[in-house]
């Protein structure tokens, strides 16, 4: 289900055009290869903050490198 609405979002984006802004996280996502990830935990409300690794997809979209066993996949 995750990856058929990640692809239905793909496919909105490509038929607009690229903002300014858009083109600016682009490029600054495209020399990243780590990024912070936060979540807040359901059961007592606190944070939690991992690494993760980054990638972007062929249409410029962020990929999330994240084990099921991540506490973010529960938050």
């Amino acid at each position: 289900m995750l990856l058929e609405t990640a692809m239905a979002v793909d496919n909105l984006r490509a038929s607009a055009p690229p903002s300014s802004d858009a083109i600016l996280v682009r490029g600054l996502l495209s020399d990243a290869a780590w990024a912070s990830l936060g979540t807040i935990d359901r059961v007592d409300g606190a944070p939690s903050v991992s690494l993760v690794q980054i990638a972007l997809n062929e249409q410029g979209s962020l990929l999330l490198l994240i084990s099921e066993l991540a506490s973010h996949t529960r938050n």
